[in-house]
């Protein structure tokens, strides 16, 4: 994966007060010894170098860091997807007793939380599938907050539930497809 330098402020602060100490005593020693002809030949060089290798190293952890948000970001949402899809399967196959599945909430706190992520990663295409998911799970979900209050009277929300959920199926499909990176 190629080199990783990564520090804490904390660290970091350590590290940039060690390097300007070098710097600066091996200056005076160096000047105890009247050796100093070298680095005034070369002072441009080497005060560049002293001022490139910190910003360097700085700029480095900033884009790590925004990598490493990246993915957790792309995790979450494949964990949701992954979630979700495997739900509604076994609620549109059948293999969940009617009884039950009421019980069966979809999450969408990951669409959501991650919004941010998904308007500035995603192509429009993706982002209104991921809108769309959303209401749609939260409406499965409003279905079923009804059908637990509604429990002992007969209702015909379990059909509806049914076709909600098959209709939701290919919409997460497309975004499995199209969106996830990971």
């Amino acid at each position: 994966m190629g080199l990783s330098f990564m520090f804490s402020s904390e660290e970091f602060y350590w590290f940039i007060l060690y390097y300007g100490s070098f710097f600066v005593f091996g200056y005076i020693y160096l000047a105890n010894f009247k050796s100093t002809e070298w680095i005034n030949r070369h002072h441009v060089f080497i005060t560049v170098l002293s001022i490139l290798i910190p910003i360097t190293l700085f700029s480095w952890r900033q884009v790590q860091s925004g990598n490493e948000k990246l993915l957790q970001s792309e995790v979450v949402l494949k964990e949701e997807n992954s979630r979700n899809i495997e739900q509604l399967r076994l609620i549109v196959e059948g293999n969940e007793d009617p009884a039950t599945i009421y019980w069966m909430d979809f999450s969408t706190r990951a669409y959501k939380e991650k919004w941010d992520y998904i308007h500035l990663n995603q192509s429009q295409d993706c982002k209104n599938l991921y809108a769309t998911l959303t209401l749609q799970l939260d409406a499965l979900n409003k279905i079923n907050e009804t059908r637990r209050a509604l429990v002992l009277i007969p209702n015909d929300f379990h059909s509806q539930f049914l076709l909600g959920a098959s209709l939701t199926i290919p919409m997460l499909n497309e975004i499995v497809s199209k969106c996830q990176r990971i």
